[in-house]
């Protein structure tokens, strides 16, 4: 049996989606649906100049709405995901981010991936973290053949593959970009096809797998480079507010974009106590007490520090040869 799959993504500004479509592609997903966050150049545009068959893709705009309001919401996934998916007929969807992509060590397609953990209703799949490397910008348009270093040991933070008729609509099904909820019956199993608790984003078990023992995992390009953390995190009103209790201005946003230079310098900094008379300047201009922009260092360190550990080709390979594999 062939079952038909669709994977769905929000995007905004993602310069490298192109690979990423292309990349599903090639593993197997039949169907494409893009929640566009208001992005500088409409997505379906960019889809379409990159010669994306314009019957493999729907994208829905945020437009005016709020953007947690809309992707966080039971009535997002009721009115506009699952009508999609139902009139398009699909089985399984995988919910995932522009930078995260699915390594299938064991199988040679997305569908022979569903026949092996057959029967769930989700498929909680593990990241494995892969670092900046330092990079202050990445210029190409790639991040699978830029960024190759990563931990070893799969992250305790998944991503789910969702039998669709399973997804539960009664409540927030999109309360945060890891899991769908799924019914009460709903078999929930793990990446060593074991069944584990339903809804959670974090598994506790499996402990310590090595990725090369895992038959699928996420390759998850948290730090693409030391701008995107800046553009995404530093300039992020949610993540600030939740994690500083700060609240940025449009002068803050300006001002932090217009100095990334500067920011990216410290952020990289072996010494992060040596700051220099500029980053004071700006911080002074930011009204940003000393501990705040030193939160980021800490932060972006805490998300980067496994950046230089191993190198690992497979997601390059897999891609490489991916089109062979099917």
């Amino acid at each position: 049996m062939t079952y038909k799959t669709c994977l769905y993504t929000t995007i905004k500004n993602e310069s490298r989606i192109i690979e990423f479509v292309n990349y599903y592609i090639k593993i197997g997903i039949d169907y494409f649906i893009f929640l566009d966050d208001n992005s500088t150049e409409n997505v379906k545009t960019v889809l379409l100049k990159n010669n994306i068959d314009r019957n493999i893709f729907t994208v829905l705009y945020v437009g005016g709405r709020n953007f947690f309001e809309v992707y966080c919401t039971a009535t997002h996934w009721k009115n506009e995901i699952l009508p999609i998916l139902n009139e398009k007929r699909v089985d399984y969807l995988l919910y995932l981010d522009a930078d995260e992509f699915l390594c299938l060590n064991n199988f040679k397609n997305i569908n022979e991936t569903i026949h092996f953990y057959s029967p769930f209703d989700s498929l909680k799949i593990n990241w494995l973290i892969f670092g900046s490397c330092k990079m202050r910008e990445n210029k190409s348009k790639s991040i699978i053949y830029t960024f190759n270093k990563s931990d070893d040991h799969l992250s305790p933070y998944v991503k789910c593959l969702t039998r669709v008729s399973a997804i539960d609509t009664t409540g927030i099904v999109g309360n945060n970009p890891h899991v769908l909820n799924v019914r009460n019956n709903g078999i929930t199993k793990n990446v060593l096809n074991t069944i584990v608790g339903k809804n959670e984003n974090r598994l506790i078990e499996p402990v310590g797998i090595h990725y090369k023992s895992s038959p699928v995992y996420i390759a998850h390009y948290l730090l693409q480079d030391v701008f995107t953390y800046i553009d995404r995190k530093m300039t992020s009103f949610v993540f600030n507010i939740v994690a500083q209790n700060y609240r940025l201005t449009s002068e803050n946003i300006d001002l932090i974009k217009n100095n990334r230079h500067v920011i990216a310098s410290f952020l990289l900094e072996t010494k992060p106590d040596i700051v220099s008379s500029q980053l004071d300047n700006l911080q002074r201009l930011l009204k940003m007490q000393r501990n705040n922009i030193n939160f980021y260092n800490w932060h972006f360190n805490h998300m980067d520090k496994n950046c230089n550990k191993i190198v690992n080709h497979d997601i390059i390979d897999f891609n490489t040869y991916s089109h062979l594999r099917k």
